[in-house]
């Protein structure tokens, strides 16, 4: 059950790790950075390792897909809407909340039903 949760938070990291890079690439885009471009490329395939190493320590393959594709986008429109300015709406707030859920459901439970 450890490994599960240790997996579980390799894979969040993971999660994190894309989202730093998807952030540079926006910063690049404004900036013409090589080096933020680089340290973008370098966090993204930290994140491609992190999702192997999570999947080979004992986490389902369809729960780490799942948490690594529903944090990410999680944490992205955080930083959209706080840093970039990105449009707040109700139904925004609802599709989030519903990734939550769904992220709950299918991901918390290391064992199948």
């Amino acid at each position: 059950m450890i490994e599960y949760w240790t997996a579980l938070s390799i894979i969040c990291a993971a999660a994190l790790a894309s989202t730093v890079g998807t952030v540079l690439v926006r910063v690049t885009a404004d900036q013409s950075s090589l080096a933020l471009a680089v340290v973008a490329s370098s966090l993204w395939s930290m994140s491609a390792v992190g999702f192997g190493f999570a999947s080979s320590k004992g986490m389902d393959l369809g729960a780490a897909a799942t948490v690594m594709s529903t944090v990410g986008p999680l944490f992205i429109n955080a930083i959209g809407l706080l840093w970039f300015g990105d449009a707040f709406s109700q139904k925004r707030l609802l599709a989030l909340f519903l990734i939550v859920v769904a992220l709950v459901f299918l991901a918390s439970s290391p064992s199948s039903d």
